[in-house]
């Protein structure tokens, strides 16, 4: 996946539900999804151990 905005890519990318693990290439890390924004393709993310959003 390129490192642009997933709603660029809004049909490609199947959405990610809330609990998942996933890769964030901005920030070079890993994170469980909290919350997702459908409208702009963003998610809120905390580190898997723990921590802030």
């Amino acid at each position: 996946m390129s490192g642009r905005n997933l709603a660029d890519q809004a049909d490609q990318v199947p959405w990610l539900g809330v609990g998942e693990l996933v890769f964030d290439i901005a920030e070079n890390a890993l994170g469980v999804v909290m919350d997702t924004d459908k409208v702009d393709g963003r998610f809120s993310l905390r580190p898997p151990k723990g921590g802030v959003e």
